[in-house]
């Protein structure tokens, strides 16, 4: 376990080299691989979101590829949430898969809440009310980008 903290905060620091390149890291509750059945270790991915952006700055984008209801609802997903909310832009979001996704509306609002800057949509958004597409891309478009 320790072993693989370390791999990840050594593939964060490795990215120091790159001055002029955002690089996106996915995060979710770190998993406990020797513990399969237990909840993922937030104070763990909390921790390396503030390692990211202490060390690249605004090259460090938060991401997450699994935003849906369920996990909207998950308060170790709630708490990941808040702190990128926290830690600020760049922010990257990509919905979970389509049979995965639960209310896409709700969804795609809680996106511009927590500050993202995009959102990758799944398979068949297109099919989705080009209402709510317009709405959310300019809510998207207002979340403030990173600064320096």
């Amino acid at each position: 376990m320790a072993a693989d903290k370390q791999f990840n905060k050594d593939a964060i620091t490795e990215h120091d080299v790159w001055k002029h390149t955002t690089s996106d890291f996915d995060f979710s509750p770190f998993p406990d691989v020797t513990r399969p059945v237990t909840d993922g270790d937030i104070t763990f991915t909390d921790d390396m979101m503030t390692f990211c952006r202490t060390t690249l700055g605004i090259r460090c984008g938060l991401q997450n590829n699994a935003l849906s209801t369920s996990k909207l609802a998950n308060p170790r997903f709630q708490t990941m949430y808040a702190t990128m909310t926290r830690l600020g832009p760049p922010i990257v979001l990509q919905t979970a898969a389509r049979k995965r996704l639960g209310d896409r509306d709700q969804t795609l609002a809680a996106a511009v809440k927590i500050g993202a800057n995009s959102v990758e949509l799944p398979a068949g958004y297109d099919s989705w009310p080009a209402d709510l597409l317009r709405s959310t891309a300019a809510a998207l478009a207002a979340n403030p980008l990173p600064s320096g």
